[in-house]
Parts: structure tokens; C-alpha cells; sequence
């Protein structure tokens, strides 16, 4: 089993609570004409860890966050496709940190994360 980088969850957490708007699930990384770049939970963690998400993929989230596949393939995948709310950051946030304290990834995810698939 992977020791979960508790730091680097809270630093995404962190992100995704202050610049919601810099945070989009369905992509790595996507560049906006308007709005500059954003970046789904992988890439975020990737780009605070000091990588280049533009040469990573999420495998090498997975393993900077010190995750299972299992758990990664639940919170990269499952939430990719999500018509996210105003506030939907704030709980993912709150989830990330979950997370961070050793909370199971899927008893502990919003329950909207999986109700849409």
C-alpha cells in the first residue's frame, strides 16, 4: 500500500478551494482563449508538485499523490464527466482533505461525484 502525500492532497485541495475557476475535471490541462489554463486533480498535482503537466499523465498523479489505481481511477475518472455547481469545489476540496486524513476515497467522496454516471 502507498503512503498518501498528505501534503501535496491538502496543497490541491488548497487550489481548488481558492481558484475554482482555474479547475476543470474533464482535462489534464486545457488551455482557454479567455480564461487561461486549468487543470482537472491530477494536474494539479502534478504542476504543484513542480512537474509539467503538460508532459505528465495521470499515472504519475497517481503516484505523486501516493494513491491506488483504484483510488485514482475513482476521483480522475468517475467525476470526469460532472456538470459541476457553483460550490462543487468547496466539497471536493473538503474531500481531497478527507483523503489527506486516510478517509476512504469512495465512502468519503460527495455523493453527486458517482450519482451522475
Amino acid at each position: 500500500m502507498r503512503t498518501r502525500n498528505v501534503d501535496l492532497l491538502e496543497r490541491v485541495a488548497d487550489k481548488v478551494e481558492a481558484e475554482p475557476e482555474q479547475w476543470y475535471q474533464p482535462e489534464v490541462v486545457m488551455e482557454w482563449e479567455d480564461c487561461g489554463t486549468t487543470y482537472c486533480l491530477g494536474g494539479w498535482a502534478i504542476k504543484l508538485a513542480g512537474e509539467n503537466p503538460d508532459d505528465a499523465s495521470l499515472s504519475r498523479a497517481t503516484e505523486l499523490l501516493g494513491l491506488s489505481f483504484d483510488e485514482s481511477h475513482f476521483i480522475f475518472y468517475e467525476g470526469m464527466g460532472h456538470r459541476l455547481e457553483e460550490h462543487a469545489h468547496k466539497e471536493v476540496a473538503e474531500w481531497l482533505r478527507a483523503i489527506a486524513r486516510g478517509e476512504s476515497v469512495e465512502d468519503s467522496a460527495p455523493e453527486w461525484w458517482v450519482s451522475e454516471l
